[in-house]
């Protein structure tokens, strides 16, 4: 399984699994002890953290995050993911911004995550990318489904570093991995 996380609230944070099959197996909110109890009881592969680059909070998100990123490399025994390193056989943690890779999906201009429309931008285009999510999974509060939506990317990332399909970019000092966005055909997808 494959671990997207996104900072929600201080200390709150949504979670997103993601099997091999590209289909999403669990959305959930977790405050931060139980996002430990929870990485300690699971066996993630690769976890990824979201931080949006263009956010007006960012800093301050990105200061919970490396936080977070600390204790799962000292306490939860995963490593950063090198660039050139083999990445088989070991537990990884990396961070992605989503919008990167909604920006490669969507035409004309990514809305912001902020507006109804931005959101419902996010979620038409996860399952053009293969993504498979039931509905029940998204939460119909607006501000929770916003962080949903980035931690199913971020899942989705965290299987992309695994089957070898990202590329990084590097965005102030820190190399952001940012997974390939590949149309699927409607007659491909898994319904």
């Amino acid at each position: 399984m494959y671990l997207g996380i996104n900072l929600y609230e201080k200390n709150l944070f949504t979670a997103a699994l993601i099997g091999l099959d590209r289909e999403v197996y669990l959305i959930n909110h977790f405050w931060k002890e139980g996002l430990y109890w929870f990485l300690e009881h699971s066996k993630i592969k690769t976890a990824t953290l979201n931080i949006n680059f263009k956010e007006k909070n960012s800093g301050i998100k990105f200061r919970y995050l490396t936080e977070l990123m600390n204790v799962l490399l000292e306490n939860f025994e995963f490593e950063q993911l090198e660039i050139k390193g083999c990445v088989k056989d070991k537990r990884l943690v990396s961070i992605t911004d989503s919008d990167l890779f909604f920006e490669q999906a969507v035409r004309k201009q990514l809305l912001p995550i902020e507006t109804r429309e931005g959101v419902e931008q996010r979620i038409y285009t996860l399952p053009k990318s293969g993504i498979v999510i039931k509905e029940n999974l998204f939460s119909s509060d607006i501000e929770k489904l916003r962080s949903e939506v980035n931690a199913v990317v971020a899942a989705f990332t965290s299987l992309s570093i695994h089957t070898g399909v990202y590329s990084i970019k590097d965005i102030e000092g820190i190399e952001v991995i940012i997974p390939q966005y590949r149309y699927i055909p409607k007659s491909e997808r898994k319904l």
